[in-house]
Order: structure tokens, then sequence, then C-alpha cells
């Protein structure tokens, strides 16, 4: 049914736009933060009242203040002092532009209100506003000369966002802190404090504190740390992206290079930060190529890169009006941006992939995973697809065939013949889509066999001889084909058969119609890593003396957050609440189990973990350290490859995978089983029947 188009009314329409401009917390205190840095503030107070449901924000700035010829218009929309029209937006260098920030957040709060005063003022003032933005009254209030804005009720208006930064009140948090970080980190002299308040003021943290950095890298270790701040170098890429338009690219990355070459491990996706000519972005393409370039260098050894990159542009090359945060932005070149800072980089890191730590030996490092294993769900979905047995007739004539080895049990074997080998009786170099026949005899217990074919694809079929009966397999391999798919949960590994070893190293397993490998060693060492976990007592050591921690303010405050899981873990902490941010915790007492030791940089590494919502509270994260030690020892002691097992040994392997939490792999993320083939037929083979 066809309806007349209506204009919306006012009031709808106000509570549509706002709605875009300020959709959480965080981008709540960002626009806040943001009106008080283009104010040209020095020093600014930010607080996060957790008002028992809601929240209330309040920033304090020393900026040049509001002239109160423009308090009428100071929450009105489309109302700014930092642009006149669209033609100044290609060369506007302040934060905000739209005057949309105070018109949205007293639509969305229950109330706002504004004190400031300017140089030439002798007394400060304080305004409150309707909904719609006028103004409501205008009272004498005592200041210095700067801006406070006070937020009460956010989202009053929004019930369902309400309800959720209730239910979620530490995710937004956290969602804040890196605003504020970010804009922290490019705000060179300026004094930044971020305060926490919760409990109706009772409890009072300082999650930031910045002090008037002097450059990038002090600001940086004011955020994270000392150490982290050390582990960055300095950059500065000069890139030309066209005769009309200077690119550069300035800040501080990880070092690469080195097996102890310092830097997060793991743990540097959550301290990337790009800017646009000194404005907060986010930029995909740009991120991916330095993890790209990274991966290269480094592997996996050293996770995620860290770095804080600004770069620098024309303001008329770059459009910042996206999004309505702003942090979409188009570039004038960024494909030429993106492939003259690949080329910077490896050139940056290329060097260091021949420097190694003096001291090292040079037999092969493998850097142990520090992630521990997670949960897989109960069941795994596994492509029906049978590995390559074929090579090209070029290769095989080049190069010696290798044996497979397969052991047969004395149960699969048919009583007819007395040969003691399966010999494939004819190889046939085929042609694309053709079919290579083999007989095969079933007496045997070992089978050499050699394969040659002219196509690594195409359809093979195995013709078996047993007795006077044969048999057709079919097992189609050409590609593009619908290949099905079977699913595998853990309890059918005490539902499957072993029928032999293949190699000495794998089972080769039958549920249904199907055939599985699962490698004996990898099944084995699963077993006894959780077992180990399973079965550890981790104890308490108390330390002579407490063990001063230096970290960073965010660090500091997630450590606190999670102080009860910490101590079930095995640290017990010491907290001094008149040590400035980075420094009110220490350890007294770390875990001690099987002979490791702990210390500053297992607790970093427990932070990292803890930053992950799963790990929160509902389960013990488990500390890389005991990971490290419990996958080597399960590794050292489980069954080896090479070793002969009987069919109780093999039936035992599958019967502790079934109980396993997450049987699909070993600790060190080797598979335990593939599927291998699905043939229907192939069981029949040896029956008078066949």
């Amino acid at each position: 049914m066809l309806t007349n188009i209506a204009k919306i009314d006012t009031a709808s329409a106000r509570k549509l736009s706002s709605g875009q401009v300020v959709v959480d917390l965080a981008g709540a205190v960002k626009e806040l933060l943001e009106n008080a840095l283009d104010a040209g503030a020095t020093s600014i107070e930010l607080r996060i009242n957790d008002d028992g449901g809601g929240a209330e924000i309040e920033c304090a700035d020393n900026g040049h203040g509001i002239a109160p010829r423009d308090f009428a218009l100071v929450a009105a929309r489309s109302a700014t002092s930092k642009l006149v029209n669209f033609e100044e937006l290609r060369t506007v260098q302040s934060f905000g532009f739209r005057g949309e920030a105070l018109a949205s957040l007293r639509e969305l709060a229950g109330e706002v209100l504004v004190v400031t005063r300017t140089s030439a003022d002798a007394v400060g003032a304080r305004l409150s506003f309707q909904r719609d933005g006028i103004l409501k009254s205008s009272t004498p209030h005592a200041r210095s000369v700067g801006t406070t804005v006070t937020v009460r009720g956010l989202f009053d208006c929004a019930p369902v966002r309400r309800a959720d930064l209730a239910r979620r009140w530490k995710w937004h948090v956290s969602r804040a802190l890196r605003t504020v970080q970010a804009h922290a980190l490019v705000a060179v002299g300026c004094r930044l404090r971020l305060t926490l308040v919760s409990g109706g003021g009772a409890t009072r943290r300082t999650a930031i504190a910045v002090q008037a950095p002097r450059s990038l890298r002090e600001s940086a270790s004011a955020l994270f740390g000392h150490a982290f701040a050390r582990s960055l170098e300095e950059v500065s890429f000069d890139l030309r992206g066209g005769e009309d338009c200077s690119l550069a690219v300035i800040g501080l990355m990880s070092r690469a290079g080195g097996f102890d070459a310092p830097g997060p491990r793991g743990g540097g996706g959550d301290r990337q930060f790009l800017f646009v000519n000194g404005r907060p972005i986010d930029a995909p393409r740009v991120s991916r190529c330095i993890g790209d370039v990274w991966r290269s260098v480094e592997g996996d050894r050293r996770g995620r890169p860290a770095f804080v990159l600004d770069i620098r542009v024309p303001p008329s090359a770059v459009d910042v009006n996206v999004s309505p945060d702003k942090r979409d932005v188009v570039l004038d070149d960024e494909t030429g941006l993106v492939a003259a800072l690949r080329i910077a980089l490896h050139d940056l890191w290329e060097p260091s992939r021949g420097s190694f730590a003096g001291g090292r030996s040079l037999a092969p490092h493998v850097a142990p995973s520090t992630t521990p294993d997670t949960e897989a769900p109960c069941s795994l979905v596994l492509p029906i697809a049978v590995p390559s047995c074929v090579t090209s007739t070029a290769t095989a004539t080049n190069a010696p065939a290798r044996e497979a080895m397969l052991v047969v049990p004395p149960t699969l074997r048919p009583t007819q013949r007395n040969s003691d080998t399966i010999a494939v009786a004819q190889v046939i170099a085929l042609s694309p889509w053709q079919a290579a026949r083999a007989h095969i005899d079933w007496n045997c217990a070992v089978a050499p066999a050699r394969l040659h074919a002219s196509s690594v694809f195409g359809t093979l079929a195995v013709q078996s001889r047993c007795g006077h009966g044969h048999r057709t397999v079919q097992i189609d391999r050409r590609p593009g084909g619908n290949v099905p798919t079977a699913a595998l949960a853990k309890t059918d590994f005490s539902a499957m058969e072993a029928l032999g070893q293949f190699n000495l190293g794998f089972l080769v397993c039958r549920l249904g119609d199907h055939l599985f490998l699962v490698d004996q060693h990898a099944a084995d060492e699963k077993f006894r890593y959780e077992a180990l976990w399973r079965d550890t007592r981790v104890d308490t050591q108390p330390l002579l003396a407490p063990l001063s921690l230096d970290l960073g303010a965010t660090e500091e405050l997630a450590l606190l957050e999670r102080r009860c899981t910490v101590e079930r873990v095995g640290f017990r902490l010491a907290v001094n609440d008149l040590a400035p941010p980075g420094r009110r915790v220490a350890v007294i007492s770390v875990p001690s189990a099987r002979g490791a030791t702990f210390g500053v940089s297992d607790i970093r590494e427990l932070i990292t973990l803890l930053d992950d919502d799963a790990a929160h509270d509902t389960t013990l994260p488990k500390l890389p350290k005991l990971h490290t030690l419990f996958a080597s020892k399960a590794c050292r002691a489980a069954v080896m490859i090479g070793t002969p097992l009987i069919k109780t040994k093999m039936t035992q392997l599958l019967d502790h995978l079934a109980t396993l939490l997450q049987p699909w792999n070993c600790p060190h993320g080797r598979p335990t089983t593939r599927h291998l083939a699905h043939v229907p037929s192939l069981f029949t083979l040896h029956s008078p029947a066949a």
C-alpha cells in the first residue's frame, strides 16, 4: 500500500540526527575532549561517573572559554566557530567543524550544564539548556578561565542504549579509555587526566594521567609504561604522492629483528594508532599493509606490531567529513600512500632479518606460542578430500619414489592367499580425468606402493582383487566439483575403529564409511597436556621483597579491575592508592608450579589475556609460561613417531581424544585428525559377495 510522503517533525528529526553523532559512551567523551582541545586547552580533567545504571561525564579545561555573546548558540544545532561555509572544509584543521556535539548530547542526555569564563570576563557563567538546545538560564558562577561541561543521564532518551550501557559498562569504559589514549598521544604539551568514579563517589581511580609531555615518546611512556616506549623506534618516512601532494609518515613503531628484540608479544594489536594531521582515524588498508610487512619479516613469533603513526598531508588532500565520528576519511591517493609505505617499511625492517642476538646458538629456534589453547566447539566440520597420492611423470622419473608403509592388523587380512605384501600390479600414466587402475592384494601386512600419473587431478579408480571377486572404488578429485562435508564430534573418537598404522606415525581409523588419519603423537600429547592443566596444583610463593610494577595507567586499571581473577591464578597484589598512576601496584607473591618462576613479564602477558571478555571472570586464564612448560612436558612424554602400537593402545588413544576439551590440535597447533576418504564400498572388497 502506497503512503504519502510527509516531512518528519522537528523533534523526531533532531533525535534521529543526534543518535548518529553520539552512539556510545566513547563518542560522548570524544566530543567533549575534542571541544577542549580545539579551545586551546593545556590542562584537561575528564571524569566518568557510573551513577548506577546511567553515566555522568564531566570535562573541565583551561581553554579560552566562551564569550557571553555566544551563550545562546552553545547548544544550537549547526552552530560552530570553526567553519563558516562548506568550502572552508578543505582547509579546516580543528577536530570539530559541524556544530553538532553539544546539541546532540543535550538531545540524548537528561541534562547538560556548561560553566565557562573568558579572560575578559570578571566572573564566569553557569548555562543550562532546553532539550532543543535553546538557552534556558544563565547565572553567575565562580570559575577560572576555561570551560566545564557536565553531561548527566547519558542516553536517558534512548532506553535501548541506556540498557546496553549499564549491561556492558566495563566494555564501554574500555572503549572510552582507548579514545582518550589516542587523543592524549598527539596532544603534546597538554596535561590530561581521566578519573573513573563509582559507588556514589566512594571510589575514585585515575585511569590516565599525562603530565604535559614534550614529545610523542613521552606520551607513549606515560600511557603505556617506559618498557613499551623503549621498545619502539622513531620513524620518519618522506613519501611523495604526486607533484602537488607531499606525503609524510612520522611516529613510533615496534623494532624488528633479533630473538631478544623488545616489544609486545601478541598484544600489539591494541596499541596501533593512526592519525591524519593529528586526527585519530581508522585506516584498514594502512594497518593491513603494516601487518603484512611485519609478518614477512618477523613471522608470527612476536605477534602484531605496535605503532603510533601520523600521516601528514595537506588538508586539501583529505576529506574528513565522511562519517559522524570523523574516524573514516578519504585520502586523495590512498593506494599510492600504501604502496610507498610498504616500500619504506621493507627498507626499514629488511636489514633486521640478518641480525641475531649475541651468544645465541645457531640451532633452529622455535618460539613457543604465548597464547594458550582456547576451547573449540565440540564438533568439527572437515571436507571430504582424499590426499593427493600421485605425482607428475616428469617428477617421478627424476627422483626416487618414496615408500608408504601400511600396517594392517591380522583381523583385516583375508585367509585365501599367503602373500605377505600388497602389490601394485599395474602402474599406468594417465591423461587428466582418466582412471588409474591398480590391483591390490588384501592378504598383506606391509605394503610398499609406488604410483605415478601424468596429472594430480582426475578420477582415481582402485581395482582390488580378493579371491575371484573384483570391485572398483571411484574417488572423484576433479577440481570445482561438489565436495561433501563430514561432521566429526568429540564423542565420535570413541566410536572409531583403529584399522592400523601408517608409517608408524598415524592411525588409520574407520568411522562408518569414512576413513580418518589420527596423528598418534599429537593425540597423546594433547591428552597429557590437558591432564597437566587438570592435575597440577599451582601454589603461591611469597616474595622477600615486593616486586614493583611499572605499568601504563590503563594496564594498571585493567589489573585492578581483575584483581580477584589475578589472585586466583596465584599472584598476590599490594595496592598503594596514594602512589602515582602506573606505580600503585606491587606483587608480594607469585605462582609456583613444577619449577616455573614468574615475574613482571608474566603479569603483562596476563593483563593482555584479561583484556579478552571471555577471560574476565568466568574462566581462569592460562599463564603463557605454564602453557609452554606443559606443552613441552607433554610433547616429550607422548608416544613418538616411529613407535609400533598394538590394537589396544590405538583404541586407548582414540578413547582419550573423546574425553578432551579440545581434541582437534596439539598444544603447538599440529592437527590431531585429518579426513582421508569417503569410500562406502571399500569395506566390502574382501567379502565373498564382493
